[in-house]
């Protein structure tokens, strides 16, 4: 338990509750570990209740169309005939996930994509009176509606964003260094596109009224993606009333904002960056490591007491101090700081010994504090595909077996055909297994993998 330093999972209460949850026991037990809250799961909940703020009308036409063509192969062969004629891609329609609100991205963009063909489908379709239900009249009459197009215009654009920051956190790098400034970034990206820029510039995206209209450009002005603008352009355009289409458009960005400022305030409310522990991890990012920002690690030993049982802080200041002397400081930006660290780390003097033996220690305790479970989810599905309900009654040992070669082939980059079995590797596994544990047998599979 000592050893653990680390600890990141979702934020259900059984995980993250102030009482008797994960986090509240395992604090009792190491009280330095930093929890950290998977921020793959934070962003998606903070679109989810945004999503609230537009029409329902988006997620129900996503789940209808899709259901209409799911358990039909018959109307999916009609469907294609009205792709070609529109001369759509030949794209399936796509489900939206029950437990990955950013999956809407995907959905919007598909139905975005096949619009004409769906639209002239379902009016052929519910011409000739094949469905009696008034699902198909509903999917119909929202994809006749345009104002509700620019609000799917404006979501997909949206969680674009919210996506891209998803994705981010997913790998399997160390990037906990990173989420503060992402998470600043997010926020200013999104406020710009309601609030005068100058104002973005200058604040603090945590702290900043949001509410304030002086600080706020017109609804006019707010901006809802190239898409959702010039369709509403469009409506004003082409409507007989221009002035009915302007007060509904008007309606349509007041939603959009309502959606902006929502994601905005669940942001702010679930990244709790207040502890001084994301900003101290900042020294990872190669730019402030050239530039020996901070001077001093001393703070940072403050925090993570334990790193003083890792290596000599005087020691570590010292070796910081000069690594940012190196004449090799140009950073290359298709690098990670992953990479830029095992670079610099591994560097010798010229009588062959390490020049930051003691920062190397440090370095890779920080950066191996998780910033989401993206990683621990991904074993999961590992999981699920070794032991399938076809092997539903595998032994400990032989998922756990069957999971590291996996994994060693996945690190060796092989595939099952590059591999020979032999006969003494399999005598000495009978062997190994017999006098040994666990995991001298694994490695021993795992030097025979490397093995060209």
């Amino acid at each position: 338990m000592e050893n653990i330093i680390g600890y990141s999972s979702d934020t259900t209460n059984v995980m993250f509750g102030e009482q008797h949850s994960v986090v509240s026991l395992l604090k009792q037990d190491v009280p330095h570990v930093l929890a950290v809250k998977c921020s793959c799961h934070l962003i998606h909940l903070c679109s989810s209740y945004a999503c609230q703020k537009l029409s329902t009308s988006l997620e129900d036409l996503c789940r209808n169309v899709y259901s209409h063509f799911s358990r039909s192969s018959l109307r999916q062969k009609e469907y294609q005939q009205f792709q070609e004629f529109v001369e759509a891609e030949p794209h399936k329609l796509l489900c939206l996930a029950q437990t990955r609100w950013l999956s809407l991205e995907s959905c919007a963009k598909r139905i975005l994509e096949q619009w004409n063909a769906l639209q002239l489908y379902f009016t052929s379709f519910v011409a000739e009176k094949r469905d009696p239900s008034h699902t198909t009249e509903s999917i119909l009459h929202a994809l006749r509606n345009k104002y509700l197009k620019a609000q799917l215009e404006f979501l997909s654009a949206q969680l674009h964003r919210l996506n891209d920051f998803n994705t981010m956190f997913q790998t399997s790098d160390p990037v906990l260094h990173h989420l503060h400034s992402e998470v600043n970034r997010l926020l200013k990206s999104i406020l710009s596109d309601f609030m005068k820029l100058d104002v973005v510039r200058s604040c603090d995206p945590f702290t900043v009224s949001i509410d304030d209209p002086n600080q706020m450009v017109s609804i006019d002005q707010v901006y809802l993606g190239i898409q959702a603008t010039t369709t509403l352009y469009e409506l004003i355009d082409g409507d007989r009333d221009p002035e009915a289409a302007g007060q509904r458009c008007q309606e349509v960005r007041e939603n959009c904002l309502a959606f902006m400022l929502e994601v905005v305030r669940q942001i702010r409310q679930r990244f709790k960056l207040q502890d001084s522990a994301y900003t101290l991890l900042e020294f990872l990012i190669p730019q402030n490591a050239v530039n020996c920002h901070p001077p001093t690690l001393l703070q940072l030993f403050n925090k993570f007491p334990y790193l003083s049982n890792v290596a000599d802080k005087e020691v570590v200041d010292s070796e910081w101090r000069k690594q940012a002397l190196e004449e090799s400081n140009e950073i290359d930006p298709n690098e990670s700081s992953l990479q830029f660290w095992k670079r610099r780390l591994d560097a010798h003097t010229f009588d062959g010994r390490k020049k930051y033996p003691n920062l190397k220690k440090v370095v890779g305790c920080m950066m191996s504090l998780p910033s989401s479970n993206a990683a621990v989810e991904r074993l999961f599905s590992e999981l699920k595909l070794v032991k399938s309900t076809m092997r539903n009654s595998l032994k400990r040992e032989s998922l756990v077996g069957l999971i590291h070669t996996k994994e060693g082939l996945n690190v060796h980059s092989l595939s099952a055909h590059d591999l020979t079995v032999n006969r003494e590797l399999s005598i000495q596994l009978k062997n190994v297994k017999s006098n040994a544990t666990d995991t001298q047998a694994n490695e021993l599979i795992l030097q025979q993998l490397a093995k060209p």
